[in-house]
């Protein structure tokens, strides 16, 4: 018979002790996120000219549109509506604004709008997003068409917990963009009801975001905002128009130039009114860029 083989003894790991643990593998540090150095500017704050910023906020068919065509009027401005909208267009041509338009049916339609206005549009001038409400619908709609593209077995009409950050900051993201741009803008939007800190309900700007989070960050970059009212008179037989520009409970309105007071009536078939509302705030905010600050009133004792 053959000699046996001798077998070469296994090479066994040392078991730990009880109690001892495994030594882990070295954790990788966090990727490093340095600042870039930016070139600063220091500007006198006396000759700083933003562009003016509104937002008009009312319910479904008080005029916001006729409203906001009246800027047409204003000299020397060229003033594009990028809208949503059909029946609204109509109703500021009848009342004899001479705006341009884009249509904006899908949400590529108004970035691409948007970008048409910082390459044609200066600091005279107006473009009209109508209605931004609408256009935050639409941006949800192309990101959940995204996702499905993706995923086809994801719900194209429920937004799932990782897209909400998606729809809030994109399109917050989209508006801090208009503020930026070298023209004057007005976004028109249908209001919605929260609840404030109080407990008390609050009217604020209409956004596809039930807890207010889109609303809050473009009411606070927006200069002026005008809630358009309108109730009925029974006594006197006709309708009653009111823009409130300082808060009116529970109706949220500003105007961060204090140049329109606490609102005012719109007459029956003024239409241009808005343009006599853009002087006004050009001439307040002429007074502090001249150096000229409108000193406050003193009560009256």
């Amino acid at each position: 018979m053959p000699p046996a083989r001798s077998r070469p003894r296994p090479t066994r790991g040392v078991r730990p002790t009880r109690g001892v643990s495994r030594p882990k593998p070295a954790r990788k540090n966090p990727m490093a996120i340095d600042e870039s150095p930016v070139t600063i500017v220091v500007e006198d704050i006396q000759k700083f000219n933003p562009s003016v910023n509104v937002l008009i906020n009312g319910e479904l068919g008080v005029g916001k549109t006729v409203l906001a065509g009246g800027l047409s009027a204003l000299a020397g401005a060229r003033v594009v509506f990028c809208s949503t909208e059909e029946e609204g267009i109509v109703s500021a041509k009848r009342a004899g604004s001479t705006a341009r338009l884009i249509r904006a049916p899908s949400w590529e339609h108004a970035v691409s709008g948007l970008n048409w206005g910082k390459a044609n549009l200066g600091v005279n001038d107006w473009m009209i997003f109508d209605s931004g409400t609408r256009m935050h619908y639409l941006y949800m709609r192309w990101v959940m068409q995204k996702v499905k593209d993706v995923n086809p077995e994801r719900d194209i009409d429920t937004p799932g917990l990782d897209n909400h950050q998606k729809l809030q900051n994109g399109f917050m993201r989209w508006y801090d963009e208009i503020v930026a741009a070298p023209f004057n803008s007005v976004m028109i939007t249908s209001p919605m009801i929260i609840e404030g800190k109080d407990g008390e309900e609050k009217v604020i700007p209409g956004f596809f975001d039930s807890k207010g989070k889109v609303s809050r960050h473009v009411s606070a970059q927006a200069s002026v905002i005008l809630y358009y009212d309108v109730q009925r008179d029974d006594e006197l037989g006709k309708i009653i128009r009111r823009v409130y520009a300082q808060p009116w409970p529970p109706y949220l309105a500003k105007d961060r130039y204090s140049a329109l007071g606490p609102g005012q009536r719109i007459e029956e078939e003024d239409f241009f009114v808005m343009a006599d509302m853009v002087e006004r705030i050009y001439k307040a905010r002429g007074e502090v860029i001249d150096g000229n600050p409108r000193r406050p009133r003193r009560a009256a004792r």
